[in-house]
C-alpha cells in the first residue's frame, strides 16, 4: 500500500475486495498529525465507484483523497481532522 503526503496530510488507500463481484472499492484514509507527541486524527472516505483491479482502486483512492483535501469533492471535507 502506498502512502503519500499532500498539503500536510497523509493519504493511504484503504480499498477492499467485494466478495460477491471480486471488484475493489474506492476507499481512502486521510491522516493529520496534530502535535510532536504523535497524536493523529484519521478519517475514512468511501466513494461509489468500484474497479476491476486492486492497483486501479488504490490509484483512484489516492486521487480521491487529494480532491477531498483540496475541497474539490462536494459533501466531503477534512474540517474535523
Amino acid at each position: 500500500m502506498t502512502t503519500i503526503d499532500h498539503e500536510g496530510f497523509e493519504i493511504s488507500p484503504a480499498t477492499q475486495q467485494l466478495a460477491d463481484s471480486g471488484e475493489w472499492t474506492l476507499r481512502v484514509s486521510i491522516v493529520k498529525h496534530r502535535d510532536p507527541q504523535g497524536v493523529t486524527n484519521q478519517k475514512f472516505f468511501d466513494g461509489k465507484n468500484t474497479f476491476q483491479s486492486k492497483e486501479e482502486a488504490e490509484q483512484r483512492s489516492i486521487e480521491f483523497g487529494k480532491k477531498i483535501i483540496n475541497g474539490e469533492q462536494p459533501g466531503l471535507n477534512i474540517n474535523d481532522l
